[in-house]
């Protein structure tokens, strides 16, 4: 519960941060003309959901729709990888770094690596790489961190991962990884990029060790942590070693944090328009998987969801004046209307003691 209130008042950071944004009024504002909002249930998830609101599934500055985008792509993942070691191939995780440094402005950063990328997947050192490996597809993620935090700041830290789905079992990752630094140093100086260095620029780890760890999401929410998520939810969790975006919210969330409202801004736009997730062509299609855009996930309801019941504007109205969206869906998970009717007349009786 502590992690689904906190999205709400993270993307409330949010909001006064970027006002002119979509995200300023995602779940905030209606657009039928009679101004209803629904409420939803779903009994075989136990959960609430609004709808008939504007949602900007932006799964970069919105916490809430990152969540929601992130775990239906997970699930995607899942199951892609779930088929493809059925069918005796395996999956490895690459990681892709390079120098960075406090002056680094992001946005050049992003312009530089999208080539060091591009050069790397598509140039003919590149595809010798992962022949050697017996690459049938990957999909990339984009993932970023900030380094203020830590002794010496060593500023934005853009980096990709990539999941190699392979037709070997037991590929030569080592060997692999060798070769693939090489050809990625070449990718990044030619690009303009600040140079990655032989221990963390390329690294490379079959699908059991990147699955084996446990992870913290949100405030207590342990749990696995396999390639899925990785691939999914790394831009959004707490992380180990710098900031992520909404840990720079979370910062900006319990004290006056200037730099941190700062940085969230530059990644905003930096990252702006961009995926966060690309699978190579044709792989979709291998694992029949339909290409469903983060607008439609973000505004989907569950299967089984049931309309509990609709509020009203003045309802709406209030409920975004005490800034209660969460505590509402809190209330509705159980199923039962009598507790969030109650819950509004208290609303609206502090509001009116207010006045």
């Amino acid at each position: 519960m502590a992690v689904r209130l906190e999205r709400y008042a993270l993307q409330s950071v949010a909001r006064s941060i970027l006002p002119r944004s979509q995200t300023a009024k995602c779940l905030r504002v209606a657009f039928r003309p009679s101004g209803a909002v629904d409420v939803w249930f779903s009994p075989s998830h136990q959960s609430a959901s609004f709808g008939g609101l504007v949602t900007c599934h932006s799964v970069w500055a919105c916490p809430i729709c990152a969540a929601k985008i992130s775990e239906r792509r997970r699930l995607e993942l899942h199951a892609a990888i779930k088929a493809w070691e059925a069918q005796g191939g395996s999956v490895a995780l690459a990681t892709l770094t390079h120098g960075h440094g406090p002056r680094d402005p992001l946005a050049d950063l992003l312009q530089r690596e999208q080539r060091a990328l591009h050069r790397f997947l598509s140039g003919r050192s590149g595809r010798e790489c992962f022949a050697l490996l017996g690459r049938v597809g990957h999909i990339r993620a984009w993932e970023c961190t900030h380094g203020r935090r830590r002794t010496l700041n060593n500023g934005w830290h853009p980096h990709f991962h990539l999941l190699l789905f392979l037709d070997q079992s037991h590929p030569d990752l080592v060997a692999a990884e060798q070769v693939a630094f090489d050809v990625w140093l070449n990718c990044c100086q030619l690009a303009g990029l600040p140079l990655p260095n032989r221990r963390h620029g390329v690294t490379l780890e079959n699908g059991s060790r990147a699955a084996a760890y446990v992870a913290k999401m949100g405030l207590e929410d342990s749990r696995i942590w396999g390639l899925d998520a990785e691939m999914t939810k790394g831009h959004i969790k707490r992380a180990k070693d710098g900031e992520t975006p909404f840990d720079l919210l979370r910062s900006c969330l319990v004290c006056e944090d200037p730099q941190g409202r700062a940085l969230f801004e530059e990644y905003f736009w930096a990252f702006h328009g961009k995926r966060q997730l690309v699978w190579s062509r044709g792989l979709r299609e291998r694992f029949a998987l339909d290409d469903v855009s983060d607008a439609e996930l973000a505004a989907s309801q569950e299967i089984d969801a049931e309309l509990l019941a609709k509020l009203l504007p003045d309802q709406w109205r209030l409920v975004i004046r005490c800034n209660a969206r969460g505590e509402l869906l809190e209330l509705a998970r159980g199923g039962d209307w009598g507790p969030v009717a109650r819950f509004l007349e208290t609303l609206e009786a502090m509001n009116h003691d207010q006045k």
